[in-house]
């Protein structure tokens, strides 16, 4: 399974990032690369003590955490839920491409984004080239009915990730 980050610019130009992971055992802190900013760090270090508070990694398996587009600054907290679904994920053997958005907290609740309309309305131009778009419920009251589209699926807490993703794979199977 792919996983791809949204990033609206100061040009409100959408460009999509693949969120990459592997375990490693060397160094023993975990990794982030692809010319990333502060938040981008904060976002990975919250989805990795939200997946192995909750027990759902070992809690001493590290990873390196790469951002593809190595020429272009990634900045802002929504990577969050993204990184958090690909760390949960990596063993899935999967051809779908999932977009994702959401910052997430430490007690797991997915957090409203900015640019969420550009990003939404990026998804909906090439929704074609995605199994589904996995956003804040929060973030829904931004949509306006133009711009709605299939494959939308919202997410307020952690605890429903296996639940949407188990509808994007039905669905993708059906149609």
């Amino acid at each position: 399974m792919r996983v791809y980050v949204p990033g609206v610019h100061d040009s409100k130009q959408v460009r999509v990032f693949e969120v990459q992971c592997v375990p490693i055992v060397e160094p023993s802190l975990d990794i982030v690369t692809g010319n990333v900013n502060n938040e981008i760090y904060d976002s990975c270090f919250v989805a990795l003590t939200l997946l192995r508070t909750n027990k759902l990694l070992p809690e001493n398996q590290r990873f390196h955490i790469h951002f593809t587009d190595s020429e272009l600054l990634k900045s802002g907290p929504s990577a969050g839920l993204g990184v958090f679904l690909k760390l949960l994920s990596m063993d899935v053997k999967s051809d779908m491409n999932l977009i994702v958005t959401g910052e997430l907290d430490l007690s797991g609740n997915v957090i409203e984004v900015g640019g969420f309309y550009e990003k939404l309305e990026y998804y909906c131009k090439n929704s074609l080239n995605f199994d589904g778009f996995i956003v804040p419920t929060s973030n829904f009251k931004d949509i306006e009915d133009k711009l709605f589209c299939d494959k939308l699926e919202p997410i307020s807490h952690i605890s429903e990730i296996r639940g949407v993703l188990n509808e994007i794979i039905t669905d993708n199977i059906h149609n």
